[in-house]
């Protein structure tokens, strides 16, 4: 007999608000042209289409600032209830008291990116997979577990849309319906165990589209790097450390990868208007030019200044705005390791400085302003164009994706709504038709788009077929000086069989005297029986 499971499908990510599907799992065994996920009623989305943070909630505020002056900036460094008191007092005068705000926790840290769900019936263990297309194609995360949870950890870029899926694992693998969530825009944070400040420098919007994430990471420095951080590491990537600092400040190469040293000179935001900051400037994007150093972790000792200048530089030539760009820079003051030396004058002066330096070369555009600025550096040309390249994706360096067991290449997905409560998702291999799923009522009709769907054809794409009523086709048919009225359903061959009489032979003819041997239902119209005697 089929393993059954009942399971209740939900997901927390970061602590937000979500929806449960209840869902009758079954899954056609040895079924190589279609695999059937049925619900036994409307299977919303765990979000039902809500976007769900998977970045430090401080974030919004970060955001909202425009041009704001260093005395404005300073509420906005302790924003959690801890620290509510400080917002009207400015900074604290000790170390002591900053520390105390931040329980050695970082605030970065993404919490709770975790899909749960429930069975009546245990399994022998649940297998979980997100991927970034319905074919599941493109797996991101794929893990087996015997518990009814698992956390994503650092697997979730921001302003994405995913799909995910539980298989329960038993005696015949069975299926839960295929379910979708987005990410909300904006920066994404990573919990790198040891270290500080860390969050991911694409993501961001573009003339050209947005910047690619899971390829630059920025961080503090790596000294105190934990073995749980090691993994987080190894799990994200990270092939070159580009580290910010002078020679001998702090440890090198604390993870045993590629080392780059941008020296001989600080990148302060100050400093890049000299020749040393320009021979640091050229390392810098030496590195990112270079499509076989990512993933990249880049770091100074507190992943502020140093690391923001650069940073600044890069999203500038990339064609984020400026207004990001600061904000970007100014979100490091919410980070642990940043509560040691908060300067919030030095801070502000810092960044607008630097965009002031930048708006002094030549240029329609702050990125053809960046470029003139790179290449004063001494950065080419064909560097710059490849960095461009390799952040907005036009040239592939690290792919993501995982392996797992379940993929659905040369599939497609038909989403069965009826009724307005039962909703099935079927994986159709493409080249199959598909049948009608049930049997309606006569007075309803499947459709796609609106239009009545053809079982007759083969599946091709993507599609969602909806039951909608139809209103029955009036045939008025003229008979021996009566009118009989037949009502029929679009699409339907008009059956005149009633009209036969022993005797004769009748023909029907249409509104412009034409004899017609059949007639489908596609409009209300006019016929006459006219009869011919044997």
């Amino acid at each position: 007999m089929k393993n059954k499971w009942k399971i209740t499908i939900a997901a927390a990510l970061l602590a937000a608000t979500s929806a449960t599907a209840f869902s009758n799992i079954g899954v056609k065994a040895g079924d190589v042209d279609m695999i059937k996920f049925d619900s036994s009623i409307t299977a919303t989305t765990p979000h039902n289409g809500n976007e769900i943070s998977v970045v430090h909630s401080g974030m919004e505020s970060v955001l909202k600032m425009t041009n704001m002056s260093p005395s404005e900036l300073g509420k906005y460094y302790y924003y959690t209830p801890d620290m509510q008191e400080f917002n009207n007092k400015g900074l604290p005068s000790s170390q002591e008291e900053i520390r105390a705000c931040y329980d050695n926790n970082d605030d970065f840290a993404p919490i709770n990116n975790t899909l749960a769900w429930n069975c009546e019936s245990d399994a022998e263990s649940y297998t979980v997979n997100v991927a970034l297309d319905k074919n599941f194609t493109k797996v991101v995360f794929s893990e087996t577990v015997a518990e009814t949870s698992v956390n994503l950890g650092n697997t979730l870029y921001s302003g994405t849309e995913y799909y995910w899926q539980v298989i329960a694992n038993g005696e015949e693998k069975v299926y839960s319906e295929i379910f979708e969530f987005s990410t909300k825009a904006g920066t994404r944070t990573i919990d790198l165990d040891g270290v500080s400040n860390t969050r991911d420098v694409g993501g961001y919007q573009t003339p050209n589209g947005k910047t690619m994430q899971g390829l630059i990471y920025r961080t503090a420095r790596l000294d105190d790097v934990t073995d749980e951080g090691r993994a987080t590491a190894e799990k994200l990537g990270f092939k070159t450390d580009l580290d910010l600092r002078a020679v001998g400040e702090g440890q090198a190469n604390p993870l045993g990868i590629n080392f780059v040293n941008a020296t001989p000179a600080p990148l302060y935001a100050n400093g890049i208007n000299t020749p040393e900051g320009k021979a640091a400037i050229k390392t810098v994007f030496q590195t990112f030019a270079n499509k076989d150093n990512y993933p990249i972790v880049m770091h100074c000792s507190v992943g502020r200044d140093r690391t923001g200048t650069a940073t600044a530089l890069l999203n500038a030539v990339l064609g984020v705005d400026e207004q990001t760009i600061v904000n970007e820079y100014l979100l490091s003051v919410f980070a642990y390791i940043s509560s040691w030396n908060k300067v919030s004058d030095a801070l502000m002066v810092n960044i607008q400085g630097l965009m002031a330096y930048m708006n002094t070369f030549t240029g329609e555009t702050l990125a053809e302003k960046a470029e003139n600025l790179l290449l004063d550096a001494g950065v080419t040309a064909e560097e710059i164009q490849a960095t461009r390249d390799i952040m907005l994706g036009n040239t592939q360096v690290y792919d993501n994706t995982v392996e797992c067991d379940v993929a659905y290449e040369n599939m497609h997905f038909v989403t069965v709504n009826a009724y307005g409560y039962a909703r099935e998702t079927w994986a159709v291999k493409d080249g199959v038709t598909f049948d009608m799923p049930f049997a309606i009522d006569e007075a309803y009709v499947w459709t796609v788009d609106g239009v009545a769907y053809d079982f007759s054809q083969p599946v091709t794409a993507d599609f969602t077929l909806q039951v909608e009523k139809q209103e029955s086709i009036q045939v008025l048919v003229s008979v021996n000086g009566a009118e009989v009225v037949i009502k029929a359903q679009a699409g339907d061959s008009v059956d005149f069989s009633q009209f036969a009489k022993d005797g004769y032979t009748y023909k029907i003819m249409d509104a412009e005297g034409n004899i017609i041997s059949s007639l489908t239902a596609v409009k209300d119209c006019a016929v006459s029986v006219v009869y011919f005697k044997n």
